[in-house]
């Protein structure tokens, strides 16, 4: 844009929060890491309120005003030459400032332990660059200089790290962060914290319903993995009450369900529990099931508001009752327990069997009868996502068009792709909300989410085509790489972050990235991992690796994974000599195809066309047959527990 204002030297300035993605990963619960994130975000904003405040422009992240917008770690700012240091302090005061202020509401009384373990986080650092220091690179690109120099330093300033001295009083370790002495904390400052459990001063903010209540609003509450995983289930529920009406046999169902969680939720605070969960929650965690719910009215509405755990079977024993509760109980506990459990879970068949039925009379047998596909599912998936070379094609722009100034053309240039990225970020929350899933935090170029198991390789693939389709034109390549665990909703959140994101970085490491790494968590351990590229010669394996699903629950037998393991080295040895191996997968697929399979055509990909979709580039040695049958265990397993 051509405004005929000369343009004038200007110093930059990027502010980055370092040490984000372990606090974050620092989650026992879906409550922890949510409000991690968005505890990082808010110290982001007061550091981009401060640049501005103190004179300078602010071009990445462009500010959002959603309440569940996200920030990055990470901001770049054009301010006035020669204030670049100003500038940088005082938004690095502005941070530790916020963060001693909600560090205060948690805990008003502190001691030198407690001040020593909140001084450790966060690290600030930042970095800058002053072209008024040297005038021959006072040129018309400076701007796209003072980017790249800036990069430059922050990459060479990161590779030193700052440690405040810290020096715990007793051995014990923090229960979340493993980093900082773990202390004990009264109800009072922090009624979300077990007994069992040691928290450090740093995490035991994420805890706290005053700093919740100070980042997010009074009702604002995150689903469980729990909750999430059943959410499909419950929208079922939802169309059935609609169809049934409030006197319905579903109806009765759901009260005599809700009814017997108050009932064990009372028992076990008569033998100590504080909290056993068994209340609903201020708003429905799950917004896409909120408005037909509250259309239902009293206790329909509230029923939709208690924890997804209550709608497992599992859930009703007794030993693992006292245990979550952190009850040392006695035999006569556990009998007490034991009628209460046993109503609890013929309640939970009884919703579920009349859900299969579709909401009329459960179909003839008892209320335990198997339900199939119609139970709540137990698994979920946790996404991460983050844009390919996001770094390099925003320091590689363009030539600007004749007659432009080249440095404000770049800086406006910036300016549009943190508009773009605002608008992905918004639009991709909400097709995780649309698909009965939450983000954690959604920047436009990096996404973290959960999602019903069913909904995972859709939602995923929705939220690469919003990227794709808002930055094209703007980046040079735009794509992106996905991690997708499915895991069940009691193994450790921990655990399961710290393998997403090592599918990611699998993602990442494929030859031109953009791939989709797709890992199947059991409560026993790790099944399956796949990687897959998002796009495949004009196919979509991802899409392909759902429909396969499908296949499985119909004509395709899962026996087919086990011949194909068997002749795994004889497929390896025809991909070697040149010859086709497809015919000899086309050969086991029809094997076990309850129809003959046939291979793809122009308009059906056919069962044969669906296997192809999710083979390894090349099939020479075992372990490619390996890496195929990986992905047929995903579309498998998938087929089981998706639902």
């Amino acid at each position: 844009m051509a405004t005929g204002v000369p343009f004038m030297p200007d110093a930059y300035v990027a502010v980055t929060l370092a040490g984000v993605q372990e606090f974050i990963t620092a989650s026992r619960r879906t409550a922890d890491l949510w409000i991690s994130s968005v505890l990082m975000s808010r110290l982001c904003a007061v550091a981009l309120s401060a640049v501005e405040g103190g004179g300078g422009q602010v071009v990445l992240p462009q500010r959002i005003v959603r309440q569940d917008a996200a920030l990055p770690n990470r901001l770049f700012a054009v301010v006035p030459a020669g204030q670049a240091a100003r500038v940088a302090g005082e938004a690095t005061k502005a941070i530790k400032e916020e963060w001693h202020r909600l560090a205060k509401l948690a805990l008003p009384t502190t001691d030198p332990s407690v001040d020593s373990a909140l001084a450790t986080f966060p690290s600030v650092r930042w970095v800058a660059w002053d072209p008024s220091a040297a005038p021959a690179a006072n040129n018309a690109g400076s701007y796209i200089n003072g980017w790249r120099a800036v990069g430059q330093a922050n990459d060479a300033r990161r590779r030193v790290r700052d440690f405040s001295p810290y020096t715990g009083a007793r051995g014990d370790v923090c229960s979340l962060c493993g980093r900082r002495e773990g202390l004990s904390w009264n109800n009072t400052v922090a009624p979300r914290v077990r007994d069992s459990e040691l928290l450090c001063a740093v995490c035991v903010l994420k805890r706290s319903p005053v700093v919740s209540r100070d980042l997010a609003g009074a009702s604002v509450v995150f689903p469980s993995t729990a909750s999430v995983a059943v959410a499909p289930f419950r929208a079922r529920v939802r169309d059935a009450l609609v169809a049934g009406g409030k006197q319905s046999p579903l109806a009765d169902a759901v009260r005599e369900h809700q009814r017997q969680v108050h009932q064990v939720g009372a028992l076990l605070r008569e033998l100590g529990a504080t909290d056993p969960g068994d209340r609903p929650l201020p708003e429905q965690s799950v917004p896409a099931l909120e408005e037909v719910a509250e259309s239902l009215g009293g206790d329909a509405a509230r029923w939709f508001r208690l924890d997804g755990t209550w709608l497992h079977q599992d859930t009703w024993q007794p030993l693992s009752l006292l245990r979550e509760n952190a009850i040392a109980g006695s035999a006569a506990d556990q009998a007490a327990l034991e009628p209460v459990c046993r109503a609890g879970r013929s309640a939970c068949a009884k919703v579920a069997a009349l859900v299969a039925a579709g909401g009329g009379n459960p179909p003839g047998g008892s209320p335990g009868d198997d339900t199939g596909r119609s139970a709540p599912a137990i698994y979920l998936a946790l996404m991460v996502q983050d844009a390919d070379d996001m770094g390099t094609q925003l320091s590689t722009p363009e030539d600007p068009p004749a007659g432009e100034a080249p440095g404000e053309w770049h800086r406006e240039w910036h300016r549009r792709i943190s508009a773009v990225l605002a608008a992905a970020a918004e639009e991709q929350a909400r097709a995780m909300r649309d698909g009965w899933g939450r983000a954690v935090y959604a920047g436009g170029d990096d996404l973290v989410g959960l999602l019903p198991a069913d909904q995972a390789l859709p939602v995923a693939q929705r939220c690469r085509e919003i990227f794709v389709r808002r930055s094209t034109g703007l980046l040079r390549r735009p794509g992106v790489s996905t991690g997708l665990v499915f895991f069940h909703h009691s193994y450790p959140l921990q655990e399961a972050l710290g393998r997403a994101r090592q599918a990611l970085d699998d993602a990442k490491a494929r030859p031109g990235k953009g791939h989709l790494a797709v890992v199947v968590l059991r409560r026993g351990g790790e099944r399956a991992a796949a990687v897959l590229p998002w796009v495949r010669r004009g196919t979509v394996p991802a899409q392909s690796l759902a429909e396969l699903a499908s296949a499985f629950r119909g004509p395709l037998s899962a026996r087919l994974l086990a011949d194909v393991h068997r002749e795994r080295r004889g497929i390896a040895e025809l991909g070697a000599a040149g010859l086709s191996y497809q015919a000899e997968m086309l050969r086991l697929v029809n094997r076990h195809w309850s129809e003959p399979a046939t291979g793809p055509t122009d308009s059906e990909p056919g069962p044969a066309g669906l296997v192809a979709a999710v083979a390894p580039p090349a099939v020479r040695r075992p372990e490619d047959v390996d890496a195929w049958l990986a992905a047929l265990e995903v579309a498998r397993f998938l087929s089981a527990e998706a639902r």
